[in-house]
């Protein structure tokens, strides 16, 4: 059978015993998606219907999308994933489910954790005693607050078997407020083995460099899409005296674009858009102008930012992310108003042109006092 590396599975409709037909023929499968199907869900975590995962001999990474509230019961469901030998990456939504036993999954170690809301710290103790062996941590919350992460850190801080050398934290960006007990920086300072540390917005405050600098391994630090970083601070991990001299590279997301519909581009004969007019520079749709100004202060610029970008390279720092492209989006973005609004001052200057020719055409039917009339 040809070697399928990742399967993934969502909108099936199918019974319990198709469903384990299936996933029977699934053996060289390396990565399993369940997407939202509950009784997929429930297949995969059951093995006394599925076999204890010998139909999933080779998976190493699962993603669970939701997990029934029947499925958080005392039996404890997520332990039987101890039944798949190759197992060591686990993406699932944290649950506040009670089992009566925590059965150990040790070879578990990568583990990203989703939820909508803030943990309580029973749960995040339960976490860590569940996976003693994660390396890479990712925390996910659909909240704009970093005060889900909180439990989470402080107990895995506190578990002495974890030794995290990954961690990111991830908020969905949206308004821009200060949360000044929420920020998370002194919560990182237990993790001295992280090598790498990727930061969502409002997870972190404007003296983060007083926490990462403490951090002896850090050679990869990253900031996601909506997280405010200054030139001056992005500079400041860099150079100076709140440098962290063990950073390689710097992974940029925090600002991005997309270029849509343009009139330059070859095979658009420098035509407007037809929708041309939903737009206030006239341009074509799916351009998504790249936000260098979040807090309307003037402290974060395109070409500032550009430039910061610029000496850090010089400085032998490698720097990736959304960021590089969204330079080019906002040149190409400056570049389509100036040729969209020229073509428009054609459009309206022709349509004068025209109506001025049909005017004076109608001198040779109309006194011409009478055609000077509709120019006044």
């Amino acid at each position: 059978m040809k070697m399928i590396v990742r399967k993934e599975i969502q909108n099936l409709d199918a019974t319990s015993l198709e469903i384990k037909t299936l996933l029977a023929k699934l053996a060289n499968v390396r990565q399993f998606s369940t997407g939202r199907s509950s009784d997929l869900i429930e297949v995969v975590l059951s093995p006394e219907d599925f076999g204890g995962g010998a139909s999933l001999p080779k998976m190493w990474q699962l993603e669970i999308s939701r997990v029934e509230p029947e499925l958080g019961s005392a039996q404890d469901t997520i332990a039987n994933l101890a039944l798949y030998p190759s197992l060591t990456s686990l993406d699932l939504y944290s649950t506040s489910y009670r089992p009566l036993s925590i059965v150990s999954l040790p070879s578990i170690r990568r583990l990203t954790l989703r939820r909508a809301g803030p943990a309580q710290s029973e749960e995040a103790r339960r976490i860590c005693r569940r996976f003693p062996s994660i390396r890479d941590l990712t925390l996910v919350t659909t909240s704009t607050s970093a005060a889900g992460f909180k439990p989470h850190l402080q107990q895995c801080a506190a578990h002495p078997s974890l030794k995290l050398k990954s961690l990111t934290l991830s908020t969905r960006p949206g308004v821009v407020r200060p949360d000044y007990s929420h920020y998370c920086d002194h919560f990182l300072l237990p993790f001295h083995r992280l090598s790498y540390l990727y930061l969502g917005p409002n997870t972190f405050s404007q003296e983060i460099g007083n926490s990462l600098i403490r951090l002896p391994r850090l050679e990869t630090l990253g900031f996601g899409l909506g997280a405010i970083l200054e030139e001056k601070r992005l500079e400041a991990l860099v150079f100076g005296p709140s440098r962290i001299p063990t950073l390689k590279k710097l992974v940029l997301d925090h600002i991005k674009g997309a270029m849509g519909w343009s009139a330059r581009r070859e095979g658009n004969s420098r035509e407007l858009h037809a929708d041309h007019l939903s737009h206030k520079h006239h341009l074509g749709p799916g351009w998504k102008v790249p936000e260098f100004n979040p807090l309307g202060n003037g402290t974060l610029t395109a070409g500032g930012l550009e430039n910061s970008v610029r000496r850090i390279e010089e400085a032998g720092i490698e720097v990736e992310g959304k960021v590089l492209n969204a330079f080019e989006v906002e040149r190409e973005y400056r570049e389509e108003v100036t040729c969209c609004e020229g073509l428009w001052q054609a459009v309206m200057e022709a349509s004068e042109k025209k109506e001025m020719e049909e005017l004076l055409a109608l001198n040779d039917y109309y006194e011409p006092a009478w055609v000077l009339e509709q120019f006044i």
